[in-house]
């Protein structure tokens, strides 16, 4: 499975246009608390509760950014870092 965390899925909810069904006010929530407790911030916060929900072993999240790395793998989601060579 090939899960892509767009960040323009979630403008919507920032703007005031429709909200995208992906984007409730529970995934809000979740991001919200991994914000407070676990570092990511803003879209970051988004795509780490965002991952979770796509419930599927073969799951690989890839970002550079080891905050958000890290808030992945706190949260039981395998992680790759592209900044590695």
């Amino acid at each position: 499975m090939i899960g892509y965390l767009d960040t323009s899925a979630f403008v919507p909810l920032l703007l005031g246009e429709p909200t995208s069904p992906a984007c409730d006010d529970e995934l809000v929530r979740a991001a919200a608390d991994l914000a407070r407790t676990r570092g990511p911030r803003g879209y970051d916060a988004l795509h780490c509760a965002a991952a979770p929900t796509l419930a599927d072993d073969d799951l690989v999240a890839a970002a550079g950014d080891r905050v958000l790395l890290r808030a992945w793998r706190n949260v039981g989601v395998a992680t790759y870092d592209t900044s590695e060579q």
